[in-house]
C-alpha cells in the first residue's frame, strides 16, 4: 500500500530511471532517506526499503517531455492531468511529495479530478537539478515532508530497518 507518493514531471528517458538507481532524482531521494533513516547497504536495499515502507513514485507525464520547449511542456502537463488523476485514484496515497514546484498546480488538479479523499498532505520541493543549492533544498524539503507525514500519522515516526 502506498502511503506517500512522490511525483516527478516526466520519465527522464534513455533508460535513466529511478527504479534503475541511475539518475539524479534517485540519488537525491536516496540521500534524503539516508539522512532520515541511516545509510543503506546498496541501491537495491534502498529501493526495497522505499517500496516496503509505503513509498512510491509516479510521473505527471508518463512520456519524457524534458527536452520540449516550455510551451510544449506546459501543454503536455495539462494533457497528463487525467492520467495522473487515475493513478492517484488507484493508489489512494495519504500524502504526496511533488518533486518540482512548477508542477504543483497540475498535480493538485489531478488530486481534485481523482476524487481521492485519502490525500491528507501535499508538499512540493524544488527540482534537484540546475544547482547544488536546488539539490540540497530538495533534500531538506523531502525531509521536512517526511517529518510532517510522521507527525500526522501518515508514516511511522521511527521506521526500523
Amino acid at each position: 500500500m502506498i502511503r506517500i507518493l512522490f511525483i516527478a514531471e516526466s520519465t527522464p528517458g534513455k533508460n535513466r530511471q529511478f527504479s534503475n538507481a541511475n539518475n539524479l532524482l534517485f540519488r537525491t531521494v536516496k540521500q534524503a532517506f539516508e539522512e532520515r533513516y541511516g545509510r543503506f547497504e546498496n541501491d537495491d536495499a534502498f529501493l526495497q526499503f522505499f517500496s516496503d515502507t509505503g513509498f512510491g513514485l509516479e510521473h505527471l507525464c508518463e512520456k519524457t517531455i524534458t527536452k520540449e520547449s516550455e510551451a510544449k511542456r506546459a501543454e503536455a502537463r495539462q494533457r497528463c492531468i487525467p492520467s495522473l488523476a487515475e493513478r492517484i485514484k488507484k493508489e489512494q496515497p495519504a500524502g504526496l511529495i511533488i518533486l518540482m514546484k512548477s508542477i504543483s498546480e497540475e498535480v493538485q488538479e489531478a488530486v481534485v479530478q481523482s476524487e481521492a479523499d485519502t490525500v491528507k498532505m501535499i508538499r512540493a520541493t524544488p527540482y534537484p537539478a540546475i544547482s547544488v543549492k536546488h539539490r540540497l533544498d530538495c533534500i531538506a524539503e523531502i525531509n521536512a515532508a517526511l517529518e510532517e507525514a510522521a507527525t500526522a500519522g501518515i508514516i511511522k515516526k521511527d521506521i526500523v530497518r
